[in-house]
């Protein structure tokens, strides 16, 4: 009995835990394209899905110290360039290669524009710091 109430309990503050790293996400993603809009006011969040997960050690087969240095000098400090250093810093920092390291999110917005009532979807990357940190936005 006491084993099935552990699992539960497990389950449970695991779906918490997951449905708080959204929020989280979601207000980091509001908060950018908030300040992007021309009629903020106008802003809705209407769904967001976590595509994909990379764990710290597929993300650091990535972002190398070399390929750092390659984006750099073919785009100087370009946003490409300041994503990959954040990354590659927030990576350099863990020791467990099995953590979550970056989610791919996609999520669609409505709002309005000069020219009206606009329905638009989105991708982004976040890195899995204590932040949340949002670090590339299409």
């Amino acid at each position: 009995m006491n084993r099935k109430i552990l699992i539960l309990l497990t389950i449970f503050l695991t779906l918490i835990s997951c449905t708080d790293k959204q929020s989280v996400i979601k207000e980091n993603i509001t908060e950018i394209l908030k300040e992007e809009m021309n009629n903020p006011d106008s802003f809705q969040f209407v769904s967001m899905k976590i595509k994909k997960t990379i764990s710290v050690g597929e993300r650091k087969e990535i972002i190398t110290a070399e390929k750092l240095k390659k984006v750099y000098e073919t785009l100087g400090d370009s946003k490409l360039f300041n994503q990959y250093k954040t990354e590659f810093e927030f990576l350099q920092k863990q020791t467990d290669d099995e953590k979550e390291a970056v989610y791919y999110v996609d999520f669609v917005v409505r709002g309005e524009n000069s020219l009206g009532a606009i329905k638009k979807e989105y991708s982004a990357t976040v890195l899995n710091d204590e932040k949340l940190t949002v670090v590339n936005l299409k």
